[in-house]
């Protein structure tokens, strides 16, 4: 069972990093200043989001036999199928386009890019080891948190997550007491990998019957978004956010404190917003992976044709222009896509699979 506040935060999650890459694209001119905003915070809130849904959907097959065979191939119906299509997209775009003076990055690093295995795609030195299609950098992490979860599903719900748990505090505490320098070691044992941990204690809380009175979630709700705009950790004067203990504390802990006020409390949302919180909820994900592919070619067509001028003008077109394009990916190529492996797989029990995020 879905909950629809959840698909709310998942949209509003989309829409910061949306927003964040569209203004940042229009400050990139130099003519327009980026609002000192947390619109990264939104990646941090889906890893928040991701603990808690998979904890909350899986309840239902904990201790089963096929648990772990069946929470993969759902996981991995829903996510690779639309990230494949997109790194494919961007990789027939780049042979394309490509300048006789620049190559493409090595076969290794592109056939990294598709599976899931942290590898600088494009050379740079330090800071986050991007993928071919650079959104990719998160489902690095997505995948280990899946492949952690998997682990201990056979077990019940409390030993299962309690087991995660653990193992993302170990992987973290290894990480500062080995400082690996392999990139795979490196970036999967990164304090961002918590965030997947606060997601799981927030959805224990909620399974063991756990509710905040509506006064305290609220406050709880403001409380973080404060936190979040002082920066006290002063992420957003860096030009690239490390994924450490200073994004832990500066999003993660109040994307997380978000969250837990939003499911553990006891208002309601509006009936008139549920269903476009369902609808763009649904198509976060696109939203997250095929931005890019509206907002660039906006801002060469807007660049081209009218200069470094009306910039907000691009921005609220690019943003439109990007949720639309995601609806109609969400509908005619994601869903589609899903339902098609589903069918292909009818030996998964409907009644036994965790829903999407």
């Amino acid at each position: 069972m879905r909950i629809i506040s959840v698909q709310a935060l998942r949209a509003l999650a989309a829409f910061s990093v949306l927003t964040g890459h569209a203004l940042g694209a229009a400050a990139s001119t130099g003519e327009l200043a980026k609002p000192a905003l947390p619109y990264g915070a939104g990646v941090d809130l889906f890893f928040a989001i991701s603990g808690f849904i998979m904890v909350y959907s899986a309840q239902r097959i904990f201790t089963h036999a096929s648990a772990r065979k069946e929470f993969l191939i759902k996981r991995a119906a829903r996510v690779v199928p639309l990230y494949w299509g997109a790194t494919t997209a961007l990789l027939a775009v780049m042979i394309l386009t490509l300048d006789p003076r620049e190559t493409l990055p090595p076969v290794s690093y592109i056939a990294a890019s598709y599976f899931f295995i942290p590898n600088d795609a494009y050379g740079s030195a330090g800071g986050i080891p991007f993928p071919l299609l650079s959104l990719g950098w998160t489902l690095n992490y997505e995948m280990l948190f899946y492949a952690v979860f998997s682990i201990f599903i056979f077990l019940p719900r409390s030993l299962a997550t309690l087991g995660v748990q653990i193992t993302l505090l170990a992987a973290v505490g290894l990480g500062l007491l080995l400082e690996p320098t392999s990139i795979v070691l490196s970036t999967w044992t990164q304090p961002i990998i918590l965030e997947f941990a606060l997601g799981v204690t927030i959805a224990n809380a909620l399974l063991s019957g756990a509710r905040l009175p509506i006064t305290f979630s609220t406050l709880l709700v403001i409380f973080a978004c404060f936190w979040l705009l002082l920066d006290p950790f002063g992420l957003l004067s860096l030009d690239q956010t490390p994924n450490d203990f200073r994004r832990l504390g500066g999003w993660g802990l109040p994307a997380a404190l978000i969250l837990g006020g939003v499911v553990l409390g006891r208002g309601q949302m509006s009936p008139r917003l549920e269903k476009p919180a369902a609808l763009l909820g649904d198509a976060s994900y696109s939203l997250y992976l095929t931005h890019p592919f509206i907002l660039i070619p906006l801002e060469h067509a807007w660049l081209g044709l009218l200069g470094p001028r009306h910039l907000h003008g691009m921005v609220m077109i690019g943003i439109v222009l990007a949720i639309a394009f995601s609806i109609a990916v969400n509908r005619v190529i994601e869903k589609p896509m899903v339902r098609l492996l589903h069918r292909v797989r009818p030996s998964i029990r409907r009644d036994a699979i965790p829903a999407a995020p």
